[in-house]
């Protein structure tokens, strides 16, 4: 699968990068709202994981546009359901700290492929 992941901790992202690569994905990741908007503008992507603040932004244009492209996607997030808004009441939340288990299970499961 194509993957993005848009998270601000850069640490984080390298290794949530690395797990899924190891997993036989292929992922992009950032820690820039403008950037992802971009990439999801210009390219295809099977499924998405987007932490909900990044620094004083917040990802929810980018959860709209995968919505409206039909892409699918969970947030990996501090945050609880609470901070995010109401539209995003469906998705799911894998919440920070988190195994790269759980992260590989929840994109494999969000994906629409087997773990």
């Amino acid at each position: 699968m194509q993957v993005l992941v848009v998270e601000d901790s850069l640490p984080l992202a390298e290794a949530m990068a690395e797990a899924l690569t190891h997993d036989g994905h292929a992922v992009w990741y950032t820690g820039h709202a403008r950037r992802a908007l971009q990439w999801v503008c210009e390219g295809h992507f099977d499924c998405a994981t987007l932490d909900f603040r990044l620094g004083h932004e917040d990802t929810a244009a980018i959860a709209d546009l995968l919505t409206k492209r039909s892409v699918p996607f969970f947030f990996s997030t501090r945050s609880d359901r609470t901070e995010l808004p109401p539209r995003f009441g469906c998705h799911l939340i894998l919440k920070k700290p988190f195994t790269v288990e759980a992260l590989l299970a929840l994109v494999n499961k969000v994906g629409g492929t087997l773990a």
